[in-house]
């Protein structure tokens, strides 16, 4: 029972407007981080699917230089838009642990990060 009334008062220590206030940016650079993983997802996809493509063309015996260069330049871009979503999903990843750490701070949460 002790332990309860410690932990009631460690709540009501709290300045639970602040709380809130990082609870609302943690939940915003959550649903950012879920956005860029989609779009991250949606490239990669698109990227298999014209890799796919390209290994068809190859078996084709009358596949020109001009079409095969064609399909290597479409499969670059689909796989530079994979590198910079990746960019964005790892920032946003990093903005969501860093609001994720003060949240647990404010919270008075004792938790351990590797």
């Amino acid at each position: 029972m002790n332990s309860f009334k410690k932990l009631k008062k460690k709540i009501e220590n709290i300045d639970q407007e602040e709380l809130n206030s990082v609870l609302e940016e943690l939940i915003e650079a959550m649903n950012d981080r879920y956005n860029h993983y989609q779009t991250l997802y949606d490239h990669y996809e698109d990227a298999i699917t014209l890799d796919k493509q390209l290994f068809e063309m190859l078996k084709d015996e009358e596949l020109t230089m001009e079409i095969l260069q064609e399909q290597i330049d479409e499969v670059n871009e689909a796989y530079e838009k994979v590198s910079d979503s990746k960019q964005q999903f790892n920032e946003s990843t990093d903005a969501y642990n860093e609001l994720k750490r003060e949240f647990y701070s404010k919270a008075e949460l004792n938790v351990q990060f590797d």
